[in-house]
């Protein structure tokens, strides 16, 4: 099983307050494992550490498959702001037709409801499409991209609930084909459907459980809300 290793992994800002302290962890690269965590504890610089878009303070971080590729989803997306979604797709095509196994973005889709609302905004600028729309249309592109992990920073955070399980939806199938994603989100009901695994950063540190009946257990809940609340206390 491909695996991220951790080894006594730090990061603070010179201001000299620690984000992540003395991190010694082994992460699956397969399933769904959600990273949760207050505002500002630390998930997104979780992430572009591993990612290797920020470099420790100490410490090091191992991918046992060497070959292993990775993709990064950021929580604020960007794009040309006068592109068509069809023509902001030809570009990201263009800059990684190897990874592509279509030029098509219709065939990324393979339901109704997410056929329909790519007919509805591919001519439309990408600039004036809502925030479920672009997190949708750029999710589909990241997750179809090849590669063997997936780390998405809130991609269902402030969208509608249509773009939220077709989202969902497309990373559950993603995982089906034997791929790892890292997803990581504050809407916790969420997190508790769809997750396997769960990571949650707090006061530097971070926990794993094993799934969400682990973490409610931990700390003393059946409610997941309660469960993180607890968490957070101390």
């Amino acid at each position: 099983m491909r695996k991220i290793i951790l080894k006594n992994i730090s990061f603070n800002y010179k201001s000299g307050d620690f984000i992540l302290k003395n991190i010694s962890e082994e992460l699956d690269c397969q399933g769904i494992t959600a990273v949760i965590g207050r505002n500002g504890a630390g998930k997104s610089t979780f992430f572009n550490l591993i990612l290797r878009n920020t470099a420790p303070s100490s410490g090091e971080i191992i991918f046992t498959d060497k070959k292993m590729k990775s993709i990064f989803m950021a929580q604020n997306i960007s794009a040309p702001w006068k592109l068509t979604c069809q023509e902001v797709f030809e570009f990201i095509y263009s800059l990684n037709s190897e990874s592509f196994k279509t030029t098509n973005f219709r065939n990324f889709l393979d339901d109704e409801f997410s056929l329909s609302k790519w007919e509805k905004i591919k001519k439309r600028r990408f600039g004036l499409c809502s925030n479920g729309e672009k997190s949708w249309f750029m999710a589909n592109i990241i997750l179809n991209l090849e590669n063997d992990v997936y780390f998405l920073d809130e991609p269902t955070a402030g969208i509608d609930p249509e773009s939220r399980i077709l989202i969902w939806n497309k990373i559950k199938k993603t995982v089906e084909k034997g791929k790892g994603v890292f997803i990581s989100s504050h809407l916790l009901d969420e997190i508790a459907q769809y997750a396997g695994k769960i990571i949650l950063i707090h006061n530097a540190s971070v926990y794993q459980y094993d799934n969400i009946e682990a973490f409610k257990l931990k700390h003393g809940s059946h409610s997941v809300d309660s469960a993180f609340m607890n968490a957070i206390s101390g």
